[in-house]
């Protein structure tokens, strides 16, 4: 499987019509509901991320693969990707005539929230 898409179109159907035997059944229908909510693209929006990342955390919850816990995960990206009006970005642009020197501005409010889509 190399996409969503396949995903959506293939292995959810497959699985909804041959169920699991096992006890794997909660973390297959967890499954199920992420792939769903990534294909309405709830992921690029901070509630839908949440709830997204709280169904991940619920798979396997006994597995000790696990390298952060999910507050971590959730304070790093939100914070990232949450616009902070006492601070504002600077980018630099490149040093022009004869100057010789970078000059820094403010990162347009969109250059943000596309950067966070990416990651999100």
């Amino acid at each position: 499987v190399f996409s969503k898409r396949d995903l959506l179109e293939r292995v959810v159907p497959f699985f909804d019509q041959h169920p699991l035997a096992s006890g794997k059944v909660n973390d297959y229908l967890r499954f199920r509901e992420i792939v769903i909510r990534m294909h309405r693209k709830e992921h690029l929006h901070r509630d839908g991320f949440v709830t997204i990342v709280s169904l991940a955390f619920g798979m396997n919850a006994r597995g000790k693969q696990r390298k952060y816990r999910i507050k971590s995960v959730l304070t790093g990206i939100l914070r990232d990707c949450t616009p902070d009006a006492s601070q504002e970005a600077k980018i630099q642009s490149e040093p022009r005539g004869d100057t010789g020197s970078w000059a820094e501005m403010p990162q347009p409010p969109a250059l943000k929230r596309a950067a966070c889509n990416k990651t999100a």
